[in-house]
């Protein structure tokens, strides 16, 4: 799935785009309830909005927390990435919300393009939500980190501000 993000510049978009699409797992931090930091790691996949979907159980400490309070960061990268050699990865922050049972359906085509794995344990979304405990969380991002050492230089950070479907360059950090 591509990212329809036109005020981002194509190499900007190409780069985010390649990092979510070579890696499927993510790391997610959210707030305890005393004020924490939690971190746990998920499969995900992603819209053409840049929405971030994970798959859950609601009763996990993570899913707990975003429930009281949304806001979310989320790491995607490759950890296989050897030290010293140009590294790249995103870095998101931005808030994270169950998806409504009525609204699981295009979510669910999205996540099993990416993972039809998914598929082997229900074949559609009314399965999913008839047979599963888990259900999807969406995260909107607000703020991309985008780290991309091969395409744009040694030590070289770009961030971003999200507004829905479009994004503006904020920072450039060397």
């Amino acid at each position: 799935m591509e990212i329809d993000l036109p005020q981002l510049a194509a190499s900007y978009r190409e780069s985010i785009q390649g990092i979510l699409d070579e890696n499927s797992l993510c790391s997610l931090a959210s707030v305890s309830e005393d004020g924490a930091a939690h971190i746990n790691t998920a499969y995900f996949a992603f819209d053409q909005q840049m929405r971030i979907y994970v798959l859950t159980e609601p009763a996990t400490v993570h899913a707990q927390n975003f429930a009281r309070d949304s806001r979310v960061g989320v790491a995607i990268y490759d950890s296989s990435q050897p030290w010293g050699d140009p590294h790249r990865g995103l870095q998101i922050f931005g808030t994270c919300e169950g998806v409504a049972d009525q609204s699981n359906e295009p979510v669910f085509e999205v996540y099993t393009n990416k993972h039809p794995e998914l598929l082997r344990l229900c074949r559609t979304s009314d399965a999913m939500l008839a047979n599963l405990k888990s259900r999807f969380y969406a995260i909107t991002s607000q703020r991309v980190k985008l780290i991309d050492e091969p395409a744009f230089g040694e030590e070289t950070h770009f961030e971003f501000e999200v507004f829905s479907n479009s994004a503006r360059s904020v920072q450039q950090e060397h």
